[in-house]
Order: C-alpha cells, then structure tokens, then sequence
C-alpha cells in the first residue's frame, strides 16, 4: 500500500511540475521559435519528419504495444490502451477547436489539425505512459523518450510552440493515469 501511495504523490509532483512549465513556457515560446527559425540540419528535418508521422507512432505506441500485451498476457492493459487513444483524439481536437492557436509557421492540414494548441502528437505519446508502465515497466524510459523526441521534433519543425507540446504531455498523461484508474476500479476483472 505504501508504493501505490509514493507512485500517487509522484505522479501528482509530475502534474504540477508539468503545469509550471506550462505557464512559465508561455513566456518563452515566441523566443524559442525565433531561435528554431535559424537553424537548418537537414539530418535533423528528416529524423523529425520520422518522429512527427502520426501513423508510425499510432503503430508502434498502440498497435505493436497490444500484439505485445496480447501475447504475453497482460491484455487487462489494451481496454486503457486504446481508450486513452480515443479520449485523447477526441479532448485534442476539441481543445484545438476552442483555443484556436495558430501554428508558428502554416500548414497544409485538415481544418481542425491547423491548429496549435495542445500538440496532439505529444498528447497521444503520453497518454501511454501510465498503461505502459505498468505493463511494461522496464520500457519505461524508452516510452517517455520516445514521447519527448516526439515533442521536440514537433517544435524543431515550427508546428508547435513549446506551450503546445507541454499541454500536449500533461493533457495525454492526465487522461492516461484517469484511464487506468477507472480501469482499475471498474473493468480490471474483465477477461479477455
């Protein structure tokens, strides 16, 4: 009991740290992007087009992480799973619509993708975190950088402001970690 109550306060000193950063990145974002604009890697364009394609990640945060759960029996973790995608989806593109940010520098997208804020991309990278976690927790680091390279390449690629990316992370780590524990308490005895 002791550990379920220090993994509980970790995760709420990670929130609120999260919420700063937040805050104090509104203050820096148009700084930041300036300072991005300068810079051409081309090496660093193609690993971030790579790490930016939406399809890739959905294949490997979800789609090979549930054949993994799957067929080592941990499937009480691929309901949370995929929830967390859908809820995600859904609360990422109704933010979008409401806040309406504009993008750094404009993009060819769908109409409700044009928008900024939060990054959709960071905020399905770690609403994962706490399933997988748990499921697979000596991966643990492998899923938080994955989701960290992620959000830098949304930012080294200007679609993003660092204010969008971190939204992105602490909105996709809250929806997890609320989707595990109504799992937890309500459909953890469901068989599969």
């Amino acid at each position: 009991m002791k550990y379920i109550k220090k993994e509980q306060i970790l995760q709420w000193v990670l929130i609120g740290v999260g919420v700063i950063a937040l805050i104090v990145s509104l203050f820096f974002d148009t700084a930041i992007n300036e300072k991005l604009s300068g810079l051409n890697y081309p090496i660093l364009s193609a690993m971030s087009i790579v790490l930016s394609n939406l399809y890739l990640i959905i294949l490997v945060l979800f789609i090979y992480t549930t054949f993994a759960m799957y067929i080592g029996k941990k499937r009480e973790g691929i309901l949370p799973l995929w929830a967390s995608l859908i809820i995600t989806i859904v609360l990422g593109v109704l933010l979008k619509l409401l806040v309406a940010r504009e993008r750094p520098l404009d993009v060819n997208d769908f109409a409700f993708f044009t928008y900024a804020f939060p990054s959709l991309h960071a905020a399905i990278c770690f609403c994962v975190v706490p399933i997988l976690d748990v499921e697979f927790p000596r991966l643990k680091w492998f899923w938080i950088g994955l989701g960290v390279l992620v959000g830098l390449s949304r930012l080294f690629l200007q679609v993003h402001y660092l204010s969008d990316v971190i939204a992105g992370i602490l909105i996709g780590y809250i929806i997890g970690l609320v989707v595990w524990y109504m799992n937890q308490k309500f459909f953890y005895k469901i068989k599969w």
